[in-house]
């Protein structure tokens, strides 16, 4: 279950909907009485991630979250940009039972600067290493200590820098992806979409001297790519057996179908279209379980067996991965 606990956020990342959209967006906080209404639904999941299109720790209310997830039997995640990290912020981390933040960067240096604006590679780093000498102080195995890196077409080579960048610091893992959504035209060029078997292989082969750079220095890499020749039936967000709620509180197969937004268009299959997502109910009017078990959910899952997919996950690059 993936909760966005805000759609604000403090950044301004170039490939970001809540940036491109910015105009149209609309910015609020998951209500701490919405998610209470979850705990039975919570009581029941394995793993709860906190965090959507907004930067998780702008939320007052998301310790007070982490904690009742905790409490319902969860593994807690989140996913930040590293900028809020104070002392006060990284105490409440460890006194809340967090089990894994993540921190995102798309390079180091001027790189993730261009990329996302707002954010900066050192402070981030600074401050995992704040959290994993805090870890070693208290003798805690959590949280653990993970790397969301977005991978860019312009920025292949710099994934060469990841071990010497990342060794030492604290972080586990490093986990790469690439832009599945694109909002505006002019990013098209930035999505990685090998199109033939020897760009996949020279992309994959840079990757792969990444991540053996990375395990001699006591890093796991891991990462997923559009392949050319692939298009499952399935996706890899793993949308039968999960699901999205976004920070008003609609339920949604996944992020690319929740934004908080609308009249806006978006790449897919090389033309700019209309940005339809997908509202199976909302938890201001519906409880959870009659969401999951009602016909538009059921009618969504299904599809992947009946072939009949909704538009956007016709041509989505999740299921071009292996």
């Amino acid at each position: 279950m993936q909760i966005e606990v805000t759609s604000r956020c403090n950044a301004s990342c170039v490939y970001c909907p809540r940036t491109v959209y910015h105009k149209n967006w609309i910015s609020r906080d998951f209500h701490p009485d919405l998610f209470e209404s979850l705990y039975p639904s919570i009581c029941k999941t394995r793993i709860v991630h906190l965090q959507g299109w907004g930067e998780p720790f702008l939320n007052p209310d998301i310790f007070s979250m982490i904690r009742i997830a905790r409490q319902a039997g969860c593994e807690v995640y989140t996913t930040t940009n590293g900028t809020l990290m104070t002392d006060k912020i990284i105490e409440e981390i460890f006194n809340s039972g967090l089990s894994m933040i993540s921190f995102s960067l798309a390079g180091f240096g001027s790189t993730n600067t261009r990329i996302r604006p707002g954010t900066d590679s050192e402070e981030v780093i600074n401050s995992v290493k704040r959290i994993s000498k805090k870890k070693r102080e208290l003798g805690e195995k959590y949280p653990k200590i993970h790397l969301a890196y977005i991978l860019l077409n312009s920025t292949i080579q710099d994934v060469s820098l990841i071990h010497e960048k990342l060794a030492g610091t604290g972080i586990e893992e490093v986990i790469i992806s690439t832009l599945d959504f694109i909002p505006e035209e002019n990013l098209q060029a930035e999505a990685i979409r090998p199109g033939s078997n020897s760009n996949y292989s020279y992309i994959s082969n840079e990757l792969n001297i990444a991540a053996e750079l990375c395990s001699k220095a006591g890093l796991k890499l891991y990462y997923r790519l559009p392949s050319p020749d692939i298009l499952n039936p399935l996706c890899t967000e793993k949308v039968l057996n999960s699901v999205y709620i976004g920070s008003g509180g609609d339920v949604s197969p996944c992020a690319y179908m929740a934004l908080s937004v609308r009249d806006v268009l978006y790449m897919s299959d090389g033309q700019m279209v209309p940005y339809k997502g997908l509202s199976t109910g909302s938890l201001q009017t519906t409880s959870f379980p009659k969401i999951w078990h009602g016909n538009d959910s059921r009618q969504f899952r299904n599809s992947f067996f009946t072939g009949g997919y909704y538009p956007m996950c016709r041509t989505c690059p999740k299921r071009m991965e292996e």
